[in-house]
């Protein structure tokens, strides 16, 4: 078992710590800045491009808004053309919807954009694993509330690798009661998560490390 050498981490993280008397915290992994970086311009993208499409929506409203007005003056000046005046009217709505439908997908996009922006990646920066003396801490957000998944050395009953959604890889640490704890394998420094959990939980060399994964 490798020696137990104190790292700093945050009063929130030393209070959870303490109140599962998980003992000294070893070392501290979050995810990798590339995962963070590609969701960040994902946010930007979306948010960009979709302010640059209701730019030229609200360009094209008021062109389109101008045509209606100027053929309805032109319709009640000469009563004798209201038929034709009745199908372009018809061309008219039909472009609204259009309008109306586009500045829809691009609101969507815009609301997607800033969910990116201040939700996940904000949730994902702070996300982390603590290994301790005594078992794992990991910390993660959802609906802007801190969850925390433990688990103590002696709970590890096996470790399965496995794919999950979007073909992302994770180790599972199967318990012999209870759900698995499951680390993604985009934590920084996996290998080092990975080797120092085989031997906290006396694994050994019988779980090698998932050597078909760059981490």
């Amino acid at each position: 078992m490798p020696s137990s050498t104190l790292v700093p981490i945050g009063t929130e993280d030393q209070y959870l710590i303490e109140n599962n008397h998980l003992g000294i915290p070893l070392s501290v992994y979050g995810l990798k800045k590339r995962r963070i970086r590609s969701l960040t311009f994902m946010g930007w993208l979306a948010c960009t491009s979709s302010i640059l499409g209701l730019l030229i929506l609200i360009v094209l409203t008021l062109a389109n808004w101008q045509q209606i007005f100027a053929s309805t003056i032109q319709h009640l000046q000469n009563i004798q053309i209201a038929k034709q005046m009745e199908m372009k009217q018809t061309q008219l709505d039909e472009e609204r919807f259009l309008l109306i439908r586009s500045f829809v997908v691009f609101g969507c996009l815009f609301l997607f954009g800033m969910l990116l922006l201040l939700v996940s990646v904000p949730s994902l920066k702070k996300r982390r694993v603590i290994v301790c003396k005594y078992g794992l801490l990991q910390v993660h957000r959802r609906m802007g509330r801190n969850h925390i998944d433990i688990m103590r050395w002696e709970e590890i009953q096996s470790l399965q690798s496995k794919r999950t959604f979007l073909d992302r890889h994770s180790t599972y640490l199967l318990r012999k009661q209870g759900k698995p704890f499951i680390l993604s394998h985009e934590y920084k420094d996996f290998g080092a998560l990975f080797t120092q959990i085989k031997q906290y939980s006396q694994m050994g060399a019988a779980y090698p490390f998932p050597a078909k994964k760059q981490w």
